[in-house]
């Protein structure tokens, strides 16, 4: 038995799960983006959607929790895969019903990005 199996046993995805990919999808078309092959499961490509408005690249999360975690793990790949394309990462949380129907919908991005559009290197000079 394997680990999905034993932890699902009725074999029904969780309804954060359905609608992930769905997420995606509506993500790239309304930004005008492009999803990425796999979510990023690839060596090369991470993150969900590339060239989100042709600035942003986004990492989608949905959830039926009540909260969400954000780790740094999520915002390093998010940042890394977004600065290597040339653009400002973003982590868009979805939050579904009991139904997984889409019920508010948050952006999470770095304040370097609302700031300069750069990567603070923590070098500054301020006098």
């Amino acid at each position: 038995m394997n680990r999905d199996r034993f932890l699902n046993p009725d074999g029904k995805k969780s309804k954060g799960y359905v609608r992930s990919a769905h997420q995606e999808k509506e993500l790239a078309k309304r930004g005008g983006g492009k999803e990425i092959y796999r979510s990023g499961a690839g060596m090369y490509q991470k993150g969900d959607v590339k060239g989100y408005n042709g600035v942003y690249t986004i990492e989608a999360k949905t959830t039926q929790c009540k909260s969400f975690s954000i780790t740094r793990e999520m915002i390093m790949k998010v940042e890394d895969a977004a600065v290597a394309r040339d653009e400002l990462p973003a982590i868009i949380v979805e939050f579904l019903d009991e139904d997984g129907k889409p019920i508010h919908e948050v952006a999470v991005v770095p304040t370097w990005a609302l700031d300069s559009g750069e990567p603070d290197d923590g070098d500054d000079i301020v006098l």
